[in-house]
């Protein structure tokens, strides 16, 4: 047996049972290069037609890692059968400053006569930990030995008098840290309400910890949000949500609190460089299934009948520049791929193209074929899975291999996801046919309210079917970049990403859904999250619902509280 003691701690023992017969070699390693610390090993057996097991040994080892990476021991196991080995390792190192290799521990178990107990066998742990949703705590440091903090987000939150709100996704371990900058202004904010949560083994949300603390409080201490259970290792994401209650002061408040989001970096490692979307668009999808395509099909709203949609981005230049243009640009075809990420019934050819300003983007990881024969047509094939890396847009002039590939397929063999890629490609099949313009969307950012009415509350409006709006008046938009300036002037800010991502699911066809989840198209932002079950099974399916049941457009607000 060979096996990575992961769940063992100072306190707790990683146990697993094996059976082995014979002469046993027992070896404890750890691979790290410049963690150390040593380990308690206990050995218990059990015989055949018995229930108890019986010590066989306890020994407390030197410092296990760097230039002395491993213990072992050899020793003659009772009787001539087959026993029950129970292996239990405490690591006084904890895991070392990450909880994952290479500073946990591994045991390697060789039994001479047992065939059953081999280098690669593995044994099985009868304690197995229970799930762990995880716990807050204050701290002064950070909670592992050794471990190196690496800043991931920085920012500063200025709220308004009354309400505000910060979502932000990040990648981590086991630990996040949260690190207050207290403001030194008497009437300052000073009540901050801090909700954690992962992403679980089922890809969904689950909460570790809801704290309110006060920010003037916290000089020289840490927020520590940790979890004992941890899938996906240090590329766990998280979703941190502040929220506060405006100023300690009376009318007249001002200043901000300067907040910083923290995680455990590997010290073997170097610093990484982290972007403001260093969890990817996965993050904002939430359903157990994503990423699987089950039960492609053809929906009813215009979204699910094309292969390409047009877009253009209409800005007014005395606010937004062209190079803050582009980066709409970015933030909108992000939202398409988390859009098309999230979608378990849609079709393979379904958003494969997108024209923003004239200019084509396309998914070369989904435009593979599979050539077809007698018996089957040529048609997309696309691995997706939940640990498959997303495909992202890439500029296309339309020569590249795989559209002429894709255009070069004859008609009589071709299916039909091909063939509507064709018809929007114009070429094969289409070459030279006035066929129907891919649907459109447009997408203003102006400083002004909105079509939905002339309210501060409103973000962002969907119109009608084709024109969505950002209020650049009353809100300032954060973009993914923080070392972007925000766009606009407005005294709230949000994030672009949130709000387009929001707008875009309008276009597929979904209008708001207030049901107490998590769906990202809450009508407020203060109850919007991401793409859950009941949105992913929303998109493409329904007609577009544009308008709301008294037949006005679709309005995004910031918070439910007027």
């Amino acid at each position: 047996m060979r096996d990575t003691f992961g769940d063992a701690t100072a306190t707790i023992a990683d146990t697993r049972d094996i059976e082995v017969s014979g002469l046993i070699r027992v070896e404890v390693s750890r691979r790290s290069r410049t963690f150390k610390a040593p380990a308690v090993l206990k050995l218990r057996v059990k015989s055949v037609g018995t229930d108890k097991f019986v010590d066989l040994c306890t020994v407390r080892t030197g410092d296990i890692g760097g230039q002395s990476n491993q213990y072992w021991l050899a020793r003659g196991l009772p009787g001539t059968g087959p026993v029950t080995l129970r292996v239990e390792v405490i690591d006084l190192g904890s895991g070392g400053p990450t909880g994952n290799a290479p500073y946990t521990l591994e045991v390697e178990v060789a039994s001479s006569n047992s065939p059953r107990a081999g280098r690669f066998g593995r044994g099985t742990n009868p304690n197995p930990p229970t799930a762990d949703k995880g716990h807050c705590e204050l701290v002064t440091g950070p909670k592992r030995p050794q471990a190196r903090l690496e800043v991931v987000r920085s920012m500063v939150v200025a709220p308004e008098s009354r309400e505000w709100l910060r979502l932000e996704y990040i990648t981590a371990g086991r630990n996040v840290y949260l690190q207050f900058e207290p403001p030194t202004e008497s009437k300052a904010p000073a009540t901050v309400t801090v909700k954690l949560l992962r992403k679980g083994s089922n890809f969904a949300f689950e909460s570790s910890c809801t704290q309110t603390l006060d920010a003037r409080q916290l000089k020289g201490r840490m927020l520590l949000g940790t979890s004992g259970q941890v899938f996906g290792g240090l590329g766990q994401v998280w979703r941190v949500e502040l929220s506060g209650s405006g100023y300690a002061g009376a009318q007249g408040a001002r200043g901000s609190i300067g907040v910083k989001l923290l995680r455990e970096a590997d010290p073997e490692a170097a610093l990484s460089a982290s972007s403001n979307f260093d969890a990817g668009a996965s993050a904002y999808v939430c359903h157990g299934t994503s990423g699987r395509r089950t039960m492609p099909q053809t929906g009813v709203g215009v979204f699910a009948q094309s292969a390409m949609l047009r877009a253009e981005v209409l800005v007014d230049t005395d606010v937004v520049s062209t190079a803050i243009q582009r980066k709409v640009v970015e933030h909108l075809l992000r939202a398409l791929e988390t859009w098309r990420n999230g979608c378990r019934q849609c079709r393979v050819e379904n958003l494969l193209f997108v024209e923003v300003n004239a200019q084509m983007y396309w998914l070369p990881q989904a435009a593979t074929m599979q050539k077809g024969d007698e018996k089957h047509k040529s048609d997309f094939f696309e691995v997706r899975g939940q640990r498959v890396p997303q495909g992202v847009y890439e500029k296309a002039s339309g020569q590249e291999q795989g559209i002429q590939s894709i255009c070069l397929v004859p008609e009589k063999t071709a299916s039909d996801g091909i063939l509507a890629a064709q018809r929007m490609l114009r070429c094969g099949a289409f070459a030279g046919v006035n066929s129907k313009p891919a649907p459109k969307m447009r997408l203003t950012l102006r400083p002004k309210r909105t079509a939905c009415g002339d309210d501060p509350n409103i973000v962002a409006c969907e119109a009608d079917y084709e024109l969505i709006e950002l209020n650049l008046l009353d809100y300032s938009f954060r973009l993914l970049d923080e070392n972007t300036p925000p766009i606009g002037k407005g005294k709230r800010t949000v994030d672009l990403f949130h709000v387009v991502l929001h707008e875009v699911g309008h276009w597929l066809g979904i209008g708001h859904i207030d049901n107490g989840g998590d769906s990202v198209m809450a009508s407020t932002m203060d109850t919007s999250r991401c793409i859950d079950s009941v949105t992913a099974d929303a998109i493409g399916a329904s007609p577009t619902a544009t308008k709301t049941s008294d037949g006005r457009p679709l309005a995004f607000r910031f918070t439910s509280r007027q």
